[in-house]
């Protein structure tokens, strides 16, 4: 936001994924099911919270398995975007 309005700004293009924890065996035959990034808050640091979540079905059982992860990305003065810091949800 510059003040009076947004200005279009690009995030980086290799955005940090979570690792999924599938059970000893169950890693190997899955496939995607879904997911993606969702934007969460604007930090008053200035920063944007977002969080990215992958799912994946195994083949083997027929379940499917989520990793959550959460980032912030910061902004330059020439509106650079970079991924500042990232955790994993605790499950």
């Amino acid at each position: 936001m510059n003040g009076s309005g947004f200005d279009k700004v690009f995030l980086p293009e290799n955005l940090p994924s979570p690792r999924i924890k599938f059970p000893k065996g169950k890693e190997g035959n899955v496939k995607p099911y879904g997911g993606g990034v969702t934007p969460l808050r604007w930090l008053k640091s200035g920063e944007l919270e977002l969080s990215s979540e992958d799912m994946m079905l195994s083949r083997d059982d027929g379940k499917s398995y989520t990793g959550v992860l959460r980032f912030t990305i910061s902004f330059d003065a020439q509106h650079k975007a970079s991924v500042k810091n990232r955790w994993e949800n605790e499950d």
